[in-house]
């Protein structure tokens, strides 16, 4: 039977594994086991243990000594996966699994991993990261995405799932605060249930004075600062013990200061460049006025993190974000029907950008300071999926079949008003060694036609399957699994800025078959051998220059996966080995060039992605437990055709290290009557990694080693609930590194996106 216990701790922790096995043979005698860990990653609840899908969960406890309320606290503790904020934006971020990474913000394209909120696919990186009032767990699915989930995706999932109302009476308030003017206020009420009708509302404030201070002109002065707040409200309508209703509704206002790139290099070679500043008159500035000189004497490039920036330009973001979700469930017997409506709605935008890293004379990347006139998003999805869940009466067969349908429509508004713009030489006369020109210099308004006013209407519908049979062999021991789901997508894009506006529409369709093993050793090892296929719809270049490019229409690409994986629970459940091994067949990738002077999506070529997964937790005794998480990574491309040559030989897969680490221990001390003390310490292990596959030689995260802890004194009898105080650390050795960055290539420089340095605060929780 499968386990229908609700979900525990996935408890983290470290020590190598040779330490981990030369200490098991002498392990002391511990009451004490590992508990049960529930995820619903196959749309049923099963013990983690038994579902064949190399799968990592977080309970509600975890999340908490993690510090985790959104997507992006996943990226450094998972195997073979990056979460990482974008440039010039703290609302959007980019998932990586296994190497597939989609890091482009255009509304146009979706990403390779899909986001979920409460089963409702968020199907762009824009305003993917905002907290979610009262979570509860988070799962994290590797590889391709299909015959069990609403929108076909080949690099994995990630879901973020919310608390159900309780039905009883119910108060948490969770007060944070910290150093740079950290604070974070979370406060949830639960009211008794009414006639089958029982209600959750939830609230969150969220404020932050961010890592560095801008000195330039434009203000704020605080780079990074956020100010959000979000509430939520959840019901559940028990009509019968066969019906049941869940209603989901949050309503998120962001308003923040990106987390500026800094000027890190410049090329060499542009220092001796001319500049043209006017066409009329025609005027030429020296070398000695050339901007990117100005920029390296002043001493706004560096490679070192700098604690101050000097933007002459930086606005803030703001976007309100609503998301709604109603599940019903119809038990029919030995039958489930199940309806899952979404909705989601983003609109925004930045109030004025700065993407060159200072206050250089010729300025890169600006948008306008007054509100929305030089960026503004408005993206609004609504999704249906039915399911039909069910096993026959001796439990040998399962099945899971559903209809799938999505839609969305999105319009963006990205114009930037001043752009700094190479020319070879020759391109300008008069002029043999290039020369830098400034388009403010350029005469009336820009040309029309440049993609940088858009519009997209999308449908995407599916049908999908997937059937498990036990037959009456090797002691029932056995399950072969077959799944399959069949996808048409149709994509219209239409450029707003051109006259006439230009527009293409296309569709794909494509055919995912699944097949699974699954073979139960003994009661506590299961492994498992998978065929699974995914597949992305194409995409229009919506950055497009010219007419041209714009037909330039990227199509479907495809993955194939062959994994193998094993699933054990050793020495009385008191060690959990997790291992898992795959093998990609990577066709037609999607990747973006630069293309009759414009930025386009194109079908590259072919990869060769393979890697292996560990992942293990030791209960050393009732009040230590330890924990070991390993990610290997082999990442090649087998043809990598742009501009009409293959560059496979030096091309280099973006947001995929060769190796990801996370080691973890936890403590408890019980103090009986007046709770326990509680200490977790983590420490992740991200290998080097690049930002882009051609332009990397500035574009390049470090190695890095982070370390947190927390230390916490929970469940303390306060007024018939209880209290937990707690101080905390996060990257705690104070390591800079880079998280994000754009080598802007024939434009000459480059910018990096630093991370958190060291952050401290404290938790004050109260639980009636």
């Amino acid at each position: 039977m499968k386990s229908e216990r609700r979900l525990a701790a996935r408890q983290a922790v470290s020590l190598p594994l040779a330490a981990l096995l030369a200490a098991s043979p002498a392990l002391p005698v511990a009451a004490a086991v590992l508990e049960e860990v529930v995820v619903t990653a196959e749309r049923r609840e099963e013990n983690l243990q038994e579902t064949p899908i190399a799968v990592t969960a977080f309970n509600e406890q975890t999340l908490l000594d993690l510090g985790i309320h959104d997507l992006k606290g996943v990226g450094d503790i998972v195997p073979n996966v990056r979460v990482v904020a974008l440039n010039s934006t703290a609302v959007s971020a980019a998932a990586t699994i296994r190497g597939m990474a989609s890091a482009e913000p255009s509304l146009a394209q979706d990403p390779k991993v899909g986001f979920y909120l409460d089963g409702v696919y968020l199907s762009k990186n824009t305003g993917s990261v905002f907290d979610v009032v009262d979570l509860e767990r988070v799962e994290v699915l590797r590889g391709p995405q299909g015959t069990l989930y609403g929108k076909n995706t080949t690099g994995g999932a990630i879901n973020l799932i919310s608390k159900k109302p309780s039905g009883e009476l119910g108060f948490k308030q969770q007060l944070t605060g910290g150093d740079r003017g950290r604070f974070r206020s979370s406060t949830t009420l639960d009211v008794p249930e009414w006639n089958g009708l029982s209600a959750k509302l939830g609230y969150v404030v969220i404020q932050h004075d961010g890592f560095i201070e801008n000195t330039g002109s434009s203000r704020p002065d605080r780079l990074g600062a956020v100010d959000n707040d979000a509430w939520r409200l959840a019901l559940r309508w028990q009509a019968s013990d066969d019906f049941t209703a869940d209603l989901s509704y949050q309503e998120t206002s962001t308003e923040a200061v990106p987390p500026a790139g800094q000027l890190t290099a410049i090329e060499p070679s542009y220092l001796d460049l001319p500049t043209v500043t006017s066409f009329s008159p025609f005027t030429v500035v020296s070398p000695a006025d050339n901007p990117f000189r100005e920029a390296l004497e002043s001493g706004a490039v560096s490679e070192d993190r700098l604690g101050k920036l000097a933007l002459d330009n930086q606005g803030y973001e703001r976007y309100d974000i609503v998301d709604a979700a109603l599940h019903l469930s119809w038990q029919l017997g030995a039958l489930e029907l199940r309806s899952i409506t979404g909705y989601h709605d983003l609109d925004g935008g930045l109030v004025g950008n700065d993407q060159d890293g200072g206050s250089w004379s010729v300025p890169f990347g600006h948008f306008a300071l007054a509100e929305y006139q030089g960026n503004r998003k408005a993206h609004t999805a609504w999704s249906q999926e039915l399911q039909l869940i069910g096993s026959s009466a001796d439990e040998r067969w399962s099945y899971v079949s559903g209809l799938y349908y999505f839609e969305e429509e999105a319009e963006e508004l990205h114009n930037r008003w001043d752009l700094l713009i190479y020319l070879p030489g020759g391109v300008l006369p008069g002029f043999d060694s290039g020369v830098l020109v400034n388009q403010n210099a350029l005469l009336g308004p820009p040309p029309t036609g440049l993609g940088e006013e858009y519009s997209v209407d999308n449908t995407s519908w599916a049908a999908y399957s997937q059937v498990t049979w036990t037959p009456p062999v090797l002691g029932d021991r056995l399950d072969l699994t077959l799944g399959l789901r069949y996808t048409e997508d149709e994509k219209q894009a239409v450029i707003l800025d051109a006259t006439p506006n230009w527009e293409q529409t296309a569709d794909w369709s494509n055919w995912n078959p699944t097949a699974t093993v699954t073979y139960r050793f003994s009661d506590d090892i299961n492994g498992y051998a998978k065929v699974a296929t995914g597949y992305n719809a194409g995409s229009h270049p919506v950055r497009a220059g010219n007419e041209e490019a714009f037909a330039l229409t990227a199509d479907e690409e495809t993955l194939t996966d062959y994994e193998i994986g094993l699933k054990s629970e050793l020495l009385d459940r008191r060690l959990r080995i997790n291992l898992a091994a795959f093998h990609y067949d990577y066709d037609d990738l999607q990747v973006n060039d630069f293309v009759s002077g414009a930025t386009v999506l194109l079908n590259a070529g072919q990869a060769t992605i393979q890697g292996l997964e560990f992942e293990s937790t030791l209960q050393v005794t009732d009040t230590l437990v330890l924990g070991l998480d390993y990610g290997y990574l082999d990442f090649d491309y087998d043809e990598f055709v742009v501009g009409g040559q293959d560059i496979a030989d030096s091309a280099r897969a973006p947001f995929a290290p060769e190796h990801t680490a996370h080691t973890w221990a936890q403590w408890r001390w019980p103090l009986h009557s007046a709770g326990e003390l509680r200490l977790r310490v983590d420490v992740t292990y991200t290998d080097e990694y690049n930002f882009s596959p051609t332009l990397y030689s500035n574009g390049t995260a470090d190695e890095r080693t982070l370390a947190d802890a927390r230390l916490a004194w929970s469940d303390i009898p306060l007024g018939g609930g209880a209290l937990a105080l707690a101080v905390w650390g996060r990257n705690i050795t104070n390591e800079p590194y880079r998280e994000f960055g754009t080598d802007f290539g024939t434009l000459g420089f480059t910018t990096n996106v630093y991370g958190d340095l060291a952050t401290w605060g404290v938790d004050v929780i109260y639980e009636y």
